[in-house]
């Protein structure tokens, strides 16, 4: 880990921690360290859970406002992102876009 903190690690350094882990080697990894990847593990973990209400009206899916997201009609904005829900009819929903 070259003296890094879990947290500092990019995700291909992640990756390599846990392929060490998994291999014979693994043995040669501290306690500290061990238990620094199950911490980063568990930083995985959702931490809150955000519901969103909404309704359906005339086919067309609507979330309630006051949200605890930003959210207006049938989108919802992360940061630069913007999700965009569509409604499908069951029949057509196994088809791919």
């Amino acid at each position: 880990m070259n003296g890094k903190k879990i947290e500092d690690l990019s995700a291909q350094e992640f990756r390599g921690m846990l392929d060490y882990m998994a291999s014979e080697e693994f043995d040669h990894l501290t306690v500290a360290q061990f238990f620094d990847v199950l911490a980063a593990m568990e930083e995985d973990e959702p931490r809150e859970t955000i519901e969103l209400r909404a309704t359906v009206k005339e086919g067309q899916l609507t979330f309630l406002e006051p949200a605890p997201l930003p959210a207006h009609g049938n989108e919802i904005r992360f940061g630069d992102k913007r999700v965009v829900i569509k409604l499908v009819p069951e029949e057509a929903s196994s088809l791919a876009p």
